[in-house]
């Protein structure tokens, strides 16, 4: 469902001073409470949607299964209540190796990691030995070198090459490539 509008325009963070394409109105959702949609300014009927897993657009068509459309506002603290260790450690991980190997010590030395564990996991750091676990148990995320006591995160095609080189029968085989739209587009 949703209203019919023009095509769907991708979302970028940059300056821009032009306010038919920067100016957003909070609008309170109707369906959920203290929740908001923002509707573009000039363009009536066009709302910021995230789409799984990773896309951020105006649509003026929104699928009512696949769009989130109604965002909460909340403090930057409780941002960590609902991180995921994987989205915990993506951060740190790129500041540290921009997408290249980074050591296990620079991954405990980061404040952002300490803070996760210590606040919302309640616990110390990881060692070396629960890092391997954790990284060795999501191989199609992370690349673990265990002789470096180092790791860096695969890309899209490494997952996917992963995926597939893991894939035993045929039916697995035809899973992972259908699944992939993502990866192959």
């Amino acid at each position: 469902g949703g209203q019919l509008c023009s095509k769907d325009a991708d979302c970028v963070l940059r300056a821009n001073e032009d306010p038919r394409y920067s100016n957003i109105i909070a609008v309170a959702s109707p369906f959920s409470p203290g929740a908001f949609r923002f509707e573009g300014a000039f363009w009536p009927g066009h709302y910021l949607s995230f789409r799984a897993p990773g896309t951020l657009c105006m649509a003026g068509l929104a699928d009512e299964v696949k769009d989130i459309t109604d965002f909460y506002l909340v403090d930057y603290s409780a941002a960590y209540k609902t991180m995921t260790v994987d989205e915990a450690l993506a951060g740190p991980v790129m500041a540290h190796g921009s997408g290249d190997w980074v050591k296990l010590s620079d991954l405990r030395a980061d404040l952002s990691v300490r803070t996760y564990f210590q606040n919302f996991l309640k616990c110390a750091v990881w060692n070396n030995r629960e890092f391997e676990d954790f990284f060795e148990g999501h191989f199609e995320q992370w690349e673990f070198d265990k002789k470096r006591a180092s790791v860096r995160p695969r890309s899209v095609a490494q997952q996917l090459a992963e995926k597939l080189k893991r894939a035993r029968r045929r039916e697995d085989l035809a899973q992972v490539v259908l699944s992939a739209e993502e990866e192959l587009s």
